[in-house]
């Protein structure tokens, strides 16, 4: 039957079997350490206080976890014949969840296993019962509260509505902020940035995230699955893991992967579909491609245009590039037509900071600038553009475009303020850190290309030079 509680507190004494549980705006029910095991739905709008019991959702249909706020759980066992578990609201769960059979879809939401101070644990973890951490496009984040670095194995039974691509962290060393974790989701398509050209490829990426672990070493296990779309073009001897972090290309060391920086080692086992990779110490986008001297992209960081003694200083700055035969400069006086005033060598190959200059002729109107990088076989990329009115050169800007964005943006800044070495850094809405890097500013016109696959929601933007000057802005994610 239903077990509902609308009119007073209750504590139980003993194990409570029902079919819906529903705690009532205004009561409270506590579980006084005992178990429940519940088959229907289960809203909690009260108080509810499980002690050190375990729910277990049993249905053989659809379950659905919901309530006024937030969820909070001691121990929770997925235990289902049938249908799936929704989780209507972000979900906490302090100790174990012990994943036997049945599938929870977190449903955009976000899954937090442990608490400040102590670690929680994910038992258990199948094809036939994980954790749905994509839905639709729109990823839901599982985060593993991190409490000790010592060799502790984290498990992410992660996947979309109809494969599981599971996460496995070992840490081996690192120092602990307090409320340290680490967060990971998964997006149906390759690593972003990489090269679209690259034949040999996983069209899957995970992301691993951080917060408040300091000079961290790792190794990390991720799993492919055997759907078609998920590989593209991979021959049993090819795969390798790569990833991207701050707009730094990495390897393993034992990979034939070039134009890109070579740290730990990695294997492969073609029969679980697993990418093992031991000795990292940085989080990000990780991926997987072909590793018979495949490269990977040309990787621009910034574009920037200044006014100065009669000119249009034009700069920019590559991490990487692969057969990558020249950049051609497009100026435009509407934004709209497009001509070429100067074509620039590229460097071809290589796996260092590159940077690159041309001039313009100051015309004292506002003009539009862009790069077309094109590659030796002719595939050519438009950057977003920049515009330079020298007449106006000392007016302050900063701000993201497109504003709201879906995907990747640009900040643009234009603030004598700002100028010199600095850090930008991007948190989300609850203050979380989702990226940092060192910039430099020049004086004019200068872009930085964000390219992390942020959820939807609200982040500030926070740029500070070496004199400690800030400036914070907000971008939107639809």
């Amino acid at each position: 039957s239903n077990c509902i509680f609308n009119a007073s507190n209750l504590s139980l004494g003993g194990e409570l079997g029902v079919t819906s549980l529903y705690v009532g705006q205004g009561t409270s029910l506590n579980l006084n350490n005992q178990n429940a095991n519940v088959s229907g739905n289960v809203t909690i709008n009260g108080t509810f206080t499980p002690g050190s019991g375990t729910i277990t959702l049993s249905g053989s249909a659809n379950q659905t976890l919901d309530g006024a706020s937030a969820l909070s759980f001691s121990n929770v066992t997925i235990n289902k014949t049938g249908g799936t578990l929704t989780a209507q609201k972000d979900m906490t769960i302090t100790g174990v969840l012990t994943l036997t059979n049945g599938i929870l879809d977190m449903n955009s939401k976000t899954l937090t296993i442990g608490t400040v101070s102590a670690n929680g644990t994910i038992s258990g973890g199948s094809v036939s019962s994980y954790i749905v951490a994509l839905n639709g496009t729109t990823p839901s984040k599982l985060i593993h509260r991190i409490n000790s670095t010592s060799n502790v194995t984290y498990s992410f039974p992660i996947g979309t509505g109809s494969v599981y691509t599971p996460v496995i962290i070992t840490m081996k060393g690192g120092g602990l902020d307090p409320g340290a974790s680490i967060q990971v989701w998964t997006k149906n398509s390759k690593v972003t940035g990489i090269n679209p050209n690259l034949s040999r490829n996983l069209n899957r990426s995970w992301y691993v995230i951080q917060s408040g672990i300091t000079s961290p070493s790792y190794d990390i296990t991720y799993t492919y699955s055997d759907a078609a779309d998920e590989i593209t073009g991979l021959q049993t001897e090819d795969l390798v893991p790569f990833k991207l972090s701050q707009d730094t290309w990495y390897a393993p060391t034992n990979s034939l992967v070039t134009n890109c920086t070579k740290i730990g080692s990695y294997s492969v086992n073609y029969t679980t579909r697993t990418l093992t990779w031991s000795g990292l110490n940085s989080f990000s986008e990780f991926g997987g491609g072909g590793g018979n001297n495949q490269p990977l992209p040309v990787e621009l960081l910034s574009f920037n245009g200044a006014c100065e003694d009669g000119s249009v200083n034009l700069s920019w700055q590559t991490a990487s590039e692969y057969n990558s035969s020249h950049f051609d400069i497009e100026k435009s006086r509407d934004g709209e037509s497009w001509q070429v005033i100067e074509t620039i060598p590229a460097s071809g190959n290589s796996n260092e900071l590159l940077n690159y200059t041309a001039y313009d002729q100051v015309t004292n109107i506002l003009n539009y600038y862009r790069l077309n990088q094109v590659d030796i076989d002719g595939t050519n990329k438009y950057y977003d553009p920049i515009a330079v009115d020298c007449e106006e050169s000392d007016q302050e800007v900063i701000q993201t475009y497109p504003n709201p964005s879906q995907e990747g943006f640009s900040i643009i800044i234009n603030n004598p303020k700002n100028t010199g070495d600095g850090e930008l850094t991007i948190v989300d809405a609850t203050g979380t850190l989702v990226s940092q890097r060192s910039i430099s500013i020049q004086d004019g016109v200068n872009v930085f290309f964000i390219k992390e696959n942020l959820t939807r929601g609200i982040y500030f933007i926070r740029i500070e030079n070496d004199q400690h000057k800030t400036k914070t802005i907000k971008h939107v994610v639809n």
